[in-house]
């Protein structure tokens, strides 16, 4: 058995579920689409173009609230404010390549099962980036009210 990888950062342990249900829906695929990724007829998004953008979009996104939780860790709620509102807009900016990527997608959700792993895969993602983006919002909100209620409570 393998001894526990459990770290202070860690809220669950290493699970090998991902990667069994990965393999599983690779190889229940196998059959339906031949082999071939994409499948034969099936016109993709260039990868260096939208795709391309969003990551480095997102991995700002991620920079962005890791200076937020380190501003916080610091008592630097001015810094954290600033960190939560440029993580939030670089959610929003995600959401809107998505939606322009989306109307500009040459397949559809019922065109193979590459169109309808694309939109699950990539609308999952983008719900949880506007789940995250929301979160921003009411940290920011909450932190705006802890600097006003410390600021009230210095003031005579």
């Amino acid at each position: 058995m393998i001894e526990s990888q459990r770290h202070s950062f860690h809220l669950v342990d290493p699970s090998p579920w991902p990667i069994s249900g990965s393999l599983g829906a690779l190889a229940t695929t196998v059959g339906e689409i031949g082999g071939i990724w994409p499948p034969k007829g099936i016109w993709v998004l260039d990868p260096r173009e939208i795709p391309f953008l969003n990551t480095l979009i997102l991995l700002s996104s991620g920079a962005a609230v890791t200076w937020a939780h380190h501003a916080i860790l610091a008592g630097k709620q001015k810094r954290a404010v600033y960190a939560l509102v440029a993580t939030v807009l670089l959610a929003l900016v995600f959401t809107g390549f998505q939606g322009m990527e989306y109307y500009e997608a040459p397949f559809t959700l019922s065109d193979s099962i590459y169109g309808s792993t694309f939109f699950l895969a990539t609308g999952f993602h983008g719900f949880h980036v506007i789940i995250e983006a929301l979160t921003g919002i009411a940290a920011k909100k909450i932190s705006c009210k802890s600097e006003l209620l410390a600021a009230q409570q210095t003031t005579p």
